[in-house]
C-alpha cells in the first residue's frame, strides 16, 4: 500500500522543487493549531525517514499550498512584519495609482516616471501589493488594478483611498506614540500633535476634507447592509448624529417613502457635504441639515435616533454625555440605534475589531465597547438594550435600546406621601429642569 501511495505522489510531483524549496509559510489561510503551535502557517515536521509524508508535501507545494520545513516561524514574526502593508497601500493611494491604471495597464517605468519615485523602489511596493490583490503584475513587469485596488479609485462612491489617506498621514504619528500612550493614558495624537484630534482637525482644512471623503466612502460601504438590516420604516422621524454628509440617511430615506429624516453634523460639514447630497438625490423635502453640536443639544422630539460609528470616537465621559442631551431630545416612546461593533472579549476573536479599537485609542481617545460595557453606558443616560441586529458587517451591528422606564408603586407612594411645601416659583422651575435631564 505505502509503495502504491508513493508511486502515486511521485508522478504527481515530478518536476516540483526538492526539500531546500519549502520555506515559505501559508501567509493566507486561517490561524490552525498543529503539535500546539498557535500560527498563520500549516505548521507540519517531516522526518527525514518518512518518504510518504516528504511525497504529500511536494504534492500539496504543487497545489499552491507552501508547507513550513526548517526552523518553525512563530505568528509574532508575521505580525511584527505586517507594519509595513497599511505603509505601502498609503503610498499607493497618495500616489493616485489606482486611478492610473483605471484605464490601462502601465510598466513600472511608467508608473515611475508619472508619479516621480524611483523605479526600484516603487516596483518593490508593488510587487508586495501584488501578493495582497490590490494589484496585478504580468510579464515585463507590467502591472493592472485587481479587486483589492478599485477600492482606490477616487471616483468610486465606496471609495478607500481617502480613508487610507486619512489614515496614513498625520493619523500615523498617533502610532508612534503609542507606547507613551499606554504609559500616560493621553491619546498618541495628543503627545504627537499638542492637541487632542476634535480640536486639531478645524484649523487643518485640507486635513479635515480628506477625513470627511474618508467617512463618507467608509459608510457608504455599510448602506445597504444597515438598510437590509434593520425596518425603518416603523419610523415617523430618524436623526442621524454625526451623520457626515448624509450617505446612510439618505439611503434609509430613499428606502422609506413614508420617512422624514434629519441629517445633524457640525455646521461645516453640513454646509460643505451634506445639504448638496440631500438636494442632489431630490429629499429636500424629506430631509432637513441642521449644524449643530452633539456634545450640546440634539434636535428634539424625532422617534428615532442614529448614532452609526460616533460612539467609538469618544471616552466615556464623552458618550455620556452625547447620550444624556439624547435623552432630553427623545420622546419617552422614542428609540436608540447605535452603529457599532459588540466587541467579544475571548481570546482568538475579533481581530480586525480588536485592531480598530486599539486605533481609536491611540487616535481620539475612544474605543469599541463589550456588551456590558454598552449596558452600563446606557443605564447611565437612563437607555437599556431591547435587541442587538446582525449584520453582515464585522463592526456594524445595529444595538436597538429604548428609554428606561421606572414603574411607580402608587400603594407605596400613598402611604408615603407628605404634604408638599411650597417653592417659590423659580425654584419649582429648577426641579423641573432637572427632571428633565433624567
Amino acid at each position: 500500500m505505502t509503495g502504491k501511495l508513493l508511486g502515486y505522489l511521485a508522478k504527481l510531483t515530478a518536476g516540483v522543487p526538492n526539500e531546500g524549496a519549502f520555506s515559505t509559510g501559508i501567509a493566507n489561510l486561517e490561524p490552525c493549531r498543529l503539535r500546539g503551535h498557535p500560527a498563520d502557517h500549516l505548521t507540519v515536521e517531516f522526518g527525514g525517514e518518512n518518504q510518504v509524508l516528504y511525497r504529500l508535501k511536494k504534492f500539496l507545494f504543487r497545489l499552491g499550498l507552501r508547507i513550513w520545513s526548517g526552523p518553525w516561524y512563530p505568528n509574532i514574526y508575521v505580525m511584527i512584519h505586517s507594519v509595513h502593508l497599511p505603509r505601502a497601500v498609503y503610498v499607493a493611494a497618495e500616489l493616485g495609482i489606482a486611478d492610473l491604471l483605471k484605464e490601462r495597464a502601465y510598466s513600472i517605468g511608467e508608473l515611475a516616471q508619472v508619479t516621480q519615485t524611483d523605479e526600484r523602489s516603487l516596483y518593490r511596493i508593488m510587487r508586495l501589493l501584488a501578493a495582497y490583490d490590490v494589484f496585478a503584475e504580468d510579464r515585463g513587469r507590467v502591472f493592472g488594478l485587481a479587486k483589492h485596488g478599485k477600492t482606490l479609485l477616487s471616483d468610486d462612491p465606496e471609495s478607500s483611498r481617502w480613508w487610507v489617506l486619512s489614515l496614513g498621514d498625520e493619523l500615523w504619528k498617533s502610532n508612534s506614540e503609542i507606547l507613551e500612550s499606554v504609559r500616560t493614558g493621553k491619546t498618541g495624537f495628543e503627545i504627537a500633535h499638542g492637541e487632542r484630534v476634535w480640536s486639531w482637525y478645524p484649523k487643518h482644512p485640507r486635513e479635515h476634507d480628506i477625513f470627511i471623503k474618508g467617512m463618507n466612502g467608509f459608510t457608504r460601504m455599510h448602506c445597504q447592509e444597515l438598510v437590509r438590516a434593520f425596518d425603518f420604516s416603523r419610523f415617523n422621524e430618524v436623526v442621524d448624529v454625526g451623520g457626515g454628509g448624509g450617505g446612510l440617511i439618505c439611503e434609509i430615506l430613499k428606502a422609506n417613502p413614508g420617512l422624514n429624516g434629519v441629517l445633524f453634523d457640525q455646521p461645516r460639514t453640513i454646509d460643505e457635504e451634506g445639504r448638496g447630497r440631500i438636494e442632489s438625490m431630490g429629499l429636500s423635502h424629506r430631509c432637513e441639515a441642521v449644524g449643530g453640536n452633539f456634545l450640546e443639544a440634539l434636535p428634539e422630539g424625532a422617534d428615532a435616533y442614529l448614532f452609526k460609528h460616533v460612539l467609538r470616537d469618544w471616552d466615556d465621559q464623552g458618550v455620556r454625555t452625547m447620550l444624556g442631551n439624547c435623552r432630553k431630545a427623545m420622546p419617552e416612546n422614542g428609540t436608540l440605534l447605535i452603529v457599532d461593533a459588540v466587541v467579544n472579549p475571548a481570546n482568538g476573536t475579533d481581530r480586525l475589531v480588536k485592531l480598530i479599537d486599539v486605533q481609536m485609542m491611540v487616535d481620539a481617545g475612544g474605543g469599541l465597547r463589550t456588551l456590558s460595557e454598552f449596558e452600563q453606558i446606557f443605564a447611565d443616560t437612563g437607555f437599556e438594550i431591547v435587541k442587538i441586529h446582525k449584520t453582515m458587517s464585522l463592526d456594524a451591528d445595529i444595538i436597538e435600546a429604548k428609554p428606561i422606564r421606572r414603574p411607580v408603586d402608587e400603594s407605596a407612594a400613598a402611604q408615603n406621601k407628605r404634604p408638599e411645601a411650597k417653592r417659590p416659583e423659580s425654584e419649582r422651575e429648577v426641579v423641573q429642569g432637572a427632571a428633565g435631564r433624567i
